[in-house]
């Protein structure tokens, strides 16, 4: 990508030998291919790749909603309104 960009330091460096005429044309047809401009598609290629890592390694909490099961269990089973409302259920059955 940094071949398509232009940059010479990167060229230089790695002593990478592609003609500059080459080059325009990879940039002529990725342009004409996708409709915009080689910067924009680049930026939109690096964004692209940045946000699956980012969906492969990120780990969201589960949020989880407490049931009506557990919202009765924990009035009914607690110890102060416990007592009196068991022994008030007794009372009924009996």
């Amino acid at each position: 990508m940094k071949v398509l960009e232009g940059d010479e330091e990167l060229v230089s460096h790695f002593n990478i030998s592609v003609e500059i005429e080459t080059i325009k044309r990879f940039r002529e047809h990725i342009e004409k291919v996708y409709g915009e401009d080689l910067e924009s598609f680049l930026a939109d290629v690096r964004y692209g790749l940045a946000s699956g890592v980012v969906r492969q390694v990120l780990s969201r909490p589960e949020i989880r909603k407490i049931t009506f099961t557990e919202k009765v269990d924990k009035w009914a089973l607690n110890r102060y309104p416990g007592i009196p409302l068991f022994l008030f259920i007794m009372w009924l059955l009996f």
